[in-house]
């Protein structure tokens, strides 16, 4: 088993990059946290959903999905503690959960592959990629919130993630293709419903649940929306997936007391994720006819 408790080695790291630290770059590399919440995932998977790609939304949603079970169950497995809370000295921000692996060094990989997957052969994707990748990995180590070892098995699990994507997903949607919508459905529902009671602490884990009800129903009832190619399209897209998935998923945690919280709470994320995966597209072109 490893040691809980890094070698000296790894904290002189952290030190060397943390004598960087400025009022400037603790600006910068706390806005970096940023690409490491679920606020940035809300966001990000809806702009891609509805605002771009339908088909490559879902497998973003999905691919993040299993990069946060991932990152959960080797987080318990270990359950190392941060670098702020050995040496608080090191403490930038203070986040929650453990330290190894590095769910942000996770999303450095596969986000930027999956970046350059899509638009195979454009120089700038390799540019943003690599930007993205190197300034998010560093934010961690930067902020106190992450040991070099934690970067780089989450690196591992992210590219081991991407080949999942790359080689496993095409595979899947094949099978699936074979299947009855219906009997597609259904075996979603049973492999994705154990999640609910085996994952309590992750957002993503339960959506899996609506938005494969909401997938089945846009493909039954033909409501999903074409791929936009269009920058106005895709910004009008956007804002109305995003606004209506967090006025759905915040407004039912507000109206429930607290006696009721839980039911508020499970209410919110079941129609945002329909939202997400089918009313969205659903009204947007109602609103359009």
């Amino acid at each position: 088993m490893m040691n809980p408790t890094p070698s000296n080695l790894e904290f002189e790291i952290i030190e060397t990059i943390q004598k960087i630290r400025c009022p400037f770059f603790d600006g910068f590399f706390k806005f970096m946290n940023f690409f490491d919440l679920f606020y940035f995932f809300f966001i990000l998977i809806p702009l891609v959903l509805v605002g771009y790609n339908y088909r490559l939304g879902l497998k973003l949603f999905f691919v993040i999905t299993l990069s946060g079970i991932a990152n959960y169950f080797v987080k318990l497995m270990f359950m190392f503690p941060r670098p702020f809370e050995i040496m608080p000295q090191l403490t930038v921000i203070m986040v929650k959960g453990f330290s190894f692996p590095s769910g942000a060094a996770q999303t450095a990989i596969i986000l930027p592959g999956m970046l350059i997957h899509h638009f195979k052969g454009k120089k700038w994707t390799w540019v943003v990629g690599g930007i993205f990748f190197f300034l998010l990995s560093l934010s961690r180590v930067y902020l106190g919130v992450h040991f070099p070892r934690d970067i780089l098995l989450g690196w591992f699990i992210g590219i081991l993630i991407l080949l999942v994507y790359l080689y496993l997903f095409p595979l899947i949607e094949k099978v699936l293709k074979k299947m009855k919508p219906i009997n597609a459905f259904v075996l979603s529902q049973v492999i994705f419903l154990p999640t609910i009671f085996l994952i309590k602490d992750l957002p993503f884990s339960f959506f899996l649940l609506p938005v494969s009800l909401g997938v089945y129903l846009s493909y039954k009832y033909g409501y999903v929306l074409a791929s936009c190619t269009n920058f106005f399209e895709f910004i009008k897209r956007s804002v109305f997936a995003v606004l209506g998935f967090f006025l759905i998923f915040f407004i039912f945690k507000k109206i429930f007391p607290k006696n009721f919280y839980l039911i508020g709470n499970i209410l919110g994320i079941y129609l945002s994720g329909l939202w997400l995966s089918f009313f969205s597209s659903y009204l947007y072109k109602k609103a359009i006819k």
